[in-house]
């Protein structure tokens, strides 16, 4: 057995995500996005589509998406071969998605500008003056005398 084969990618939605419910009950989320390769500097991009499917929170976190959204996914790769209506078979690709994040994702800290809700700025404390009484080179440690002239 082969492992499995980790891909991050980015594209856009082709189409609003599918939500559904398994026999189990965990949420899924089926979508597909279109992935443009470049080969090189002169030749035309080539669209690759990636089919996605999301179990449990991931799945949740697909379906706010819509169609047109570009999303970034990473996850495991998976070749699924599938038959044409002319009858040519193909490989198509699927990506069992670990992390979804997009335009509707929320954003780590959980605040705006990267700053937690609730908290000072860290960046504020170095804007401060030093207290009364101290300079603001105390308890830094000297270089050095390299005897440089200048």
């Amino acid at each position: 057995m082969t492992a499995p084969v980790t891909i991050s990618a980015a594209g856009r939605l082709a189409r609003d995500p599918d939500s559904r419910t398994t026999a189990s009950g965990k949420d899924m989320a089926l979508a597909t996005i279109a992935v443009d390769l470049q080969a090189g500097r002169d030749a035309d991009p080539e669209t690759w589509w990636l089919s996605l499917i999301a179990f449990g929170r991931m799945a949740g976190e697909l379906a706010k998406h819509r169609k047109g959204d570009r999303v970034a996914v990473m996850g495991s790769l998976e070749r699924r071969p599938y038959t044409t209506r002319a009858g040519e078979t193909r490989d198509g690709w699927t990506v069992l998605c670990d992390a979804v994040l997009g335009p509707r994702s929320p954003r780590p800290s959980g605040g705006r500008n990267g700053e937690r809700s609730g908290e000072r700025n860290r960046r504020d404390d170095r804007r401060l003056p030093p207290p009364a009484g101290q300079s603001a080179f105390d308890g830094l440690v000297p270089l050095a005398d390299d005897e440089v002239p200048f």
